[in-house]
């Protein structure tokens, strides 16, 4: 059985390496009641400790996961992409495996991120995307994240991502794609895959694609307004047909304005 454990769980398993009396031990947690206790019947279900007569002790499984326990929130372990990357790209398939070690998101909507952080970690605000990250920056515990479908990720998103990752909360985001194509469309998405340097083992070509068809149409536009106006001999015919290409740049201006 994988055991994830996050660092407020680590250091109140601590605490029980001597028998130790659940009051007293409750009084020095610093936890609400009703989490205190929580947490020891999930101790108790994974076979850490035993409760005898008012007291707690670790048991020797307890002892041994202590000693062999990393401490990042979201993982107690060595992932199961055995590795020390901090951002990865990864087939969707793989980013699943990572449910019971990272904290995971499975849309990467802005409301799901910030959401799935702040419930991990027992923050309580109010109910605003502005808010949850202001209390996750503020808490600064620090988190291991993954996200799959990640070619459906908005602007929005992405700037929380990285107000996470430059605060220093994020200590490693996996993400996961299922749409190739998609993702190379999302011009925002590549650059934000390009400035952490993701790891790609997905094998996604993180250059965007330069498009030659606008530039084909236009010469071809060009060309036949050049012959129209040689063989119809009418000097007006080219103002006419500039509106043409002029209409379609705009069209592509506004398209890559949008992406």
């Amino acid at each position: 059985m994988k055991i994830a454990l996050d660092e407020q769980e680590i250091e109140l398993l601590k605490s029980f390496y001597n028998p130790i009396k659940s009051s007293q031990a409750f009084k020095s947690s610093n936890l609400k009641k009703t989490t205190f206790y929580r947490k020891l019947n999930k101790f108790e279900e994974l076979g850490l400790i035993i409760r005898d007569n008012g007291y707690i002790q670790l048991t020797e499984r307890g002892k041994k996961l202590l000693e062999a326990l990393e401490t990042p929130i979201g993982s107690s372990k060595v992932d199961p992409i055995e590795d020390n990357d901090r951002f990865k790209i990864l087939d969707t398939n793989d980013v699943k495996k990572l449910k019971e070690t990272f904290i995971y998101v499975a849309y990467p909507t802005t409301t799901d991120v910030l959401k799935s952080i702040a419930e991990y970690l027992e923050i309580e605000c109010e109910n605003s995307n502005a808010k949850r990250l202001e209390a996750i920056i503020k808490n600064g515990r620090k988190i291991d994240l993954a996200i799959d479908n990640f070619e459906n990720a908005s602007k929005q998103v992405l700037v929380y991502l990285k107000e996470l990752i430059d605060a220093g909360i994020v200590n490693k985001l996996y993400v996961g794609v299922n749409d190739e194509k998609k993702a190379l469309r999302n011009g925002k998405l590549l650059e934000f895959l390009q400035k952490y340097e993701f790891v790609n083992k997905k094998g996604l070509k993180l250059e965007k694609s330069v498009n030659l068809f606008p530039i084909t149409l236009l010469t071809i536009f060009g060309l036949t307004i050049g012959v129209m106006w040689r063989v119809l001999d009418n000097p007006y015919l080219i103002m006419y047909g500039l509106f043409v290409p002029l209409y379609f740049m705009r069209y592509l201006f506004v398209r890559e304005v949008r992406q």
